[in-house]
């Protein structure tokens, strides 16, 4: 059951201004945890979930630098298919889980099928109007926020303005 779900609002005020305080506060009941995050999506864990204490996606991301220590930023990478759409003997197609560092990645697409011997390319992760997709994971005490906020400006992203908070200095 996702935030909206439960009736409850990550973001009040005017043009959803912080009031991530309100929520801590009045969180009756958490998700169950979702290994498949797809578009725009808010959950609410327990902070004893162990999948959501090692932020586990089953989507290839990678940890990014947002400059702000009490949030966790990951960025997803894509999927790495046959550029010949060859299927395997099930009859599906060619999917692979991009390599984690870019100079492995761009080394990964450099590779062969190893179906068909066509050439892989990577198909990067645009969601949100053509934005990159970002998880958004912040500790509070007994619960973990998650959040697969709808694109925005990278300006605002880096300044924290999508996420809500409890603390005013965020």
């Amino acid at each position: 059951m996702s935030v909206e779900q439960r009736g409850e609002n990550l973001h009040g005020g005017e043009s959803g201004s912080p009031a991530f305080h309100r929520v801590s506060q009045n969180v009756k009941k958490t998700d169950w945890f979702q290994e498949w995050p797809d578009a725009y999506e808010k959950h609410i864990y327990s902070s004893e979930d162990r999948n959501a204490q090692r932020h586990v996606s089953s989507w290839a991301m990678r940890n990014t630098n947002n400059h702000n220590s009490r949030i966790l930023k990951k960025s997803c990478l894509g999927v790495v298919v046959c550029s010949r759409d060859c299927l395997v003997a099930e009859g599906r197609k060619v999917y692979l889980r991009p390599a984690i560092c870019d100079k492995a990645r761009q080394k990964q697409q450099r590779k062969r099928c190893p179906n068909c011997d066509g050439p892989l390319k990577l198909i990067p992760c645009r969601g949100h109007g053509g934005f990159p997709v970002t998880n958004f994971w912040r500790h509070d005490g007994r619960f973990i926020f998650f959040q697969t906020p709808k694109g925005m400006l990278r300006s605002v992203i880096y300044l924290g303005k999508h996420w809500p908070s409890a603390d005013p200095a965020l």
